[in-house]
């Protein structure tokens, strides 16, 4: 994460108590370990000391400034932070913080960090698709275009949560509730691969893979668009009923039981 991506950021608004308290938090997590995979999954760096400290009153003095969203790292009670690069942007980061909910529900916000603003992510496609205005996505290679659709359906939510690609045992142990035999499921997962559309297809590729979204699995086959839009062309559930590590979202933050 290059030092120019926070240069032309203002780090004056918070206050030197809310600024300890912060150093505090990220200093002893209330959890030996993060309480859950990352929501998109990628090459993540874990951020401490103050570096961490300075990126998560960067992303508050933004968001305060540019958004009126005033006190996230105090009100999300944020104690760890980590980063990764976005193929699918120039110059981009993705910055995951982990907090909490209140009552001891932990969970994750996702901020994507660019040169001219930052985007905090909600479960709404139109924060995306307001992103892809100020910075259309780079989807020129196999890489950036699986790195967006990883970002895309990892945090657009329908009524059941989010289209969460999962294509190794490890993805689907993980949102099962401990103890749970997935052993009968690992022969169905599908990691997804990237084929040509149709020539009459507005489409610049299409995904085909397994999918958790609620308590099913599916494999389902995405349809990518030029500026970013996606599309389900097809599904096909796989199994029902499955013992799920619940989510919700509230706000910003998507809550994992633990």
């Amino acid at each position: 994460m290059g030092k120019g991506i926070w240069v032309a950021i203002d780090l004056g608004k918070m206050t030197s108590a809310e600024i300890e308290q912060l150093r505090f938090a990220l200093s002893q997590p209330r959890y030996a370990s993060w309480p859950a995979p990352p929501i998109v999954p990628g090459n993540w760096r874990d951020l401490t000391g103050d570096v961490a400290v300075d990126t998560v009153i960067a992303v508050c003095e933004w968001l305060e400034d540019e958004r009126d969203i005033r006190n996230l790292a105090v009100d999300w009670s944020i104690d760890r932070v980590r980063v990764r690069p976005l193929s699918c942007y120039e110059d981009a980061v993705l910055v995951e913080m982990g907090g909490h909910a209140g009552y001891g529900r932990p969970g994750l916000i996702n901020v994507v960090v660019h040169e001219d603003g930052m985007a905090l992510l909600n479960g709404r496609s139109a924060t995306i698709h307001d992103l892809n205005e100020e910075l259309s996505p780079l989807l020129r290679t196999p890489l950036q275009r699986l790195d967006y659709v990883q970002l895309f359906m990892n945090w657009v939510h329908g009524e059941d949560g989010r289209f969460q690609p999962v294509g190794l045992e490890t993805e689907l142990i993980s949102r099962l509730l401990p103890g749970s035999d997935a052993s009968a499921l690992t022969s169905a997962l599908m990691p997804f691969e990237e084929s040509d559309p149709p020539e009459d297809s507005p489409a610049i590729a299409r995904f085909t893979g397994t999918v958790f979204y609620g308590a099913s699995l599916f494999r389902s086959v995405m349809a990518l668009s030029p500026g970013g839009l996606m599309e389900m062309i097809d599904d096909e559930p796989l199994a029902t009923d499955l013992p799920v590590r619940k989510e919700s979202l509230a706000g910003p933050m998507i809550i994992s039981r633990i």
